[in-house]
């Protein structure tokens, strides 16, 4: 290469350079001014979610482990590695007993209807990946009232023939680290099905008919109306903050389900819709959806060959966690003792008792019906929490011994066996500065103003910070701790450190952002508002108004979570009363962010 030549090409080079940085520069102000506007708020809740899948981004973890341990490299071995671990996954139940069977139950097939496909299609959500057939159900959508005539006439057709599109039996497999353990082992990873979103559609409609037959116990919080995690999290600790107030020991078991979905016998699952008295009509259309389900692994060098899939639910479906819980509700029926004592959230199981025995017989009881219906427990993950300091061990039935906790993840808040929330604070924060993290490049990016940085933290990271903590009796200690995450978050976003001497109050008017003690009374106070408007039977009120026998100890108690409730709703003079005017309590005990101020960059 002649000199002249070296110098065009360095010339070219940097005027290349410039140019794409200039076209960077360009695509981000746009960006920055359409989130900044009124009607950005939905690509502020996109680009989080953009963001946070990008952390889960595995893309350049190009080599696996195989079942000894070595490390596979080659394209081939990789992709031949997926395949046979999910193959075997997939096709593989766990011994289990025969059930007796049951007769089907007679009826009539019941036509689907245009407003039962409409109402379905309006609750899809746009956006998501396509499966195999490459249609999005942004499609139905755009097609309004003559996709939906056509879709009910198709859906009619299928159920009256019995028989799905041969397309959709396929799907495919899209391994998701569990960010957790080494990445490079295929058992690290929740495999996820992309299926054709024309049958999502279809599954929307089966779920809808389904839960108007069969009723799930009140101790299942999965997937069910009117009960959420919140639930099961308040009740737990409920019951923990009563036993402690009255010096009763309270013992609970956090059951692990070994590949609970992936493993679940379909015989069973027949056996078990007609159980429930499930139309035959509807058993044979969900029948049908699994029979001859085939898929394939989509990895970074390609997609595997297919393989039949004869065990499990798919996981990615819209019908199978209605059909998982029922399968385990039924399975388990009677030993379900109802709220507090029961707790289920999908396959996580909590189970609470009033001394270890009797802890250690629920646990062998549940252990054999699970084992009876081809579900195993896995001895490893299962745990055991005590609030008693005694040395005394918890086994299965074959004699392993479950490891104990003081502190344990309860559906992402911690639970410790001392009934403080130290723990859940320590943990919080843990989340809200890996929230944190993933958004740093828009929180610490200088073209970006204050206002919409203000903006990401209150939608994206406030909401990690509090989870939970309509449930918690906070202390000073602990009001300030998360007083003093915020701050440091907010003063980071602002480009300034407390050396430029800048009060809180200021930061948060720059970032309009109200004080996270004032937020944390509102969300306490919301929800003892949402438990008061429940029914008495509702499991959540009956968690708040239960009595525990037994005597408090000598001095001044520990802080509960009705004081807690009691203080909040002093200070915003509100009364027991107002809870049962959802629009006046709102107004009442809503502590809202500051209003809009001028744009400091």
């Amino acid at each position: 290469m002649t000199l002249e030549a070296l110098a065009e090409y360095k010339r070219k080079k940097k005027e290349t350079k410039a140019e794409v940085a200039k076209a960077k520069n360009a695509t981000m102000d746009e960006l920055y001014e359409k989130l900044d506007s009124t009607q950005g708020e939905k690509h502020v809740f996109r680009l989080a979610k953009a963001r946070h899948k990008a952390s889960l981004d595995l893309s350049e973890v190009r080599a696996v482990k195989d079942e000894d341990g070595k490390v596979l490299r080659d394209p081939v071995a990789v992709k031949q590695r997926w395949r046979t671990y999910f193959s075997h996954l997939l096709n593989e139940e766990f011994p289990r007993k025969e059930r007796v069977s049951i007769p089907p139950t007679a009826g009539p097939i019941q036509p689907w209807t245009i407003e039962e496909v409409r109402k379905v299609v309006k609750k899809m959500k746009v956006g998501k990946a396509a499966g195999p057939d490459g249609v999005p159900v942004e499609v139905w959508k755009s097609l309004g009232e003559l996709g939906l005539q056509w879709l009910t006439t198709f859906f009619n057709n299928i159920t009256w023939s019995a028989r799905i599109p041969q397309a959709w039996r396929d799907s495919i497999i899209v391994p998701i680290f569990k960010r957790k353990g080494d990445v490079m082992d295929c058992t690290n990873y929740r495999g996820i099905k992309l299926i054709a979103h024309t049958m999502k559609i279809y599954e929307r409609l089966v779920d809808m008919r389904l839960r108007g037959v069969v009723e799930i116990a009140p101790d299942q919080f999965g997937f069910i109306p009117e009960r959420s995690a919140i639930d099961a999290i308040f009740i737990a600790r409920q019951v923990m903050e009563k036993y402690r107030e009255k010096n009763k020991p309270c013992h609970i078991a956090f059951l692990d389900l070994e590949k609970a979905y992936d493993r679940l016998p379909r015989s069973i699952l027949w056996e078990v819709m007609r159980e429930r008295g499930i139309p035959e009509y509807m058993v044979n259309i969900v029948q049908d959806m699994y029979d001859g389900a085939t898929a394939r692994v989509r990895t970074v060098h390609g997609t595997t060959s297919k393989f039949t899939i004869a065990v499990g639910v798919h996981q990615g479906s819209a019908l199978s966690p209605f059909l998982f819980i029922m399968t385990l509700d039924t399975v388990v029926k009677h030993l379900l003792e109802g709220p507090p004592f029961t707790l289920l959230y999908a396959d996580d199981v909590a189970l609470i008792a009033d001394s270890r025995a009797e802890l250690q017989l629920k646990i062998r009881k549940w252990q054999l019906a699970l084992a009876d219906a081809g579900l195993k427990l896995n001895t490893k993950k299962t745990e055991v929490m005590s609030s008693t300091e005694e040395d005394y061990q918890v086994f299965d039935v074959s004699g392993t011994a479950f490891a104990q906790a003081k502190e344990f993840q309860y559906l992402g808040s911690y639970l410790s066996a001392d009934g403080t929330v130290d723990a859940a604070v320590r943990g919080r924060i843990k989340c809200a500065w890996l929230k944190w993290r993933e958004s740093t490049g828009i929180l610490c990016d200088r073209r970006c103003s204050r206002v919409l940085k203000g903006k990401i933290y209150r939608r994206v990271v406030r909401p990690t910070l509090m989870y939970g903590s309509e449930c918690w009796p906070l202390s000073k200690t602990h009001e300030r701790m998360l007083n003093t995450v915020e701050m440091r978050m907010l003063r980071w976003a602002c480009g300034l450190t407390r050396c430029d001497r800048v009060p809180n109050e200021d930061i948060r008017t720059i970032m309009q952002t109200a004080p996270i003690q004032l937020k944390l009374r509102a969300q306490r106070l919301r929800w003892y508002g949402h438990v008061m408007r429940r029914p008495s039977p509702h499991p959540s009120r009956q968690a708040m108004e239960m009595n525990v026998t037994g005597k408090r100890s000598r001095g001044a108690p520990k802080k509960r979570w009705r004081d807690a409730i009691k203080k909040d709703m002093k200070e915003v003079g509100v009364t027991k009363e107002d809870t049962q005017d959802r629009d006046l309590w709102r107004r009442r005990t809503n502590t809202a962010d500051p209003a809009n101020v001028r744009d400091i960059r």
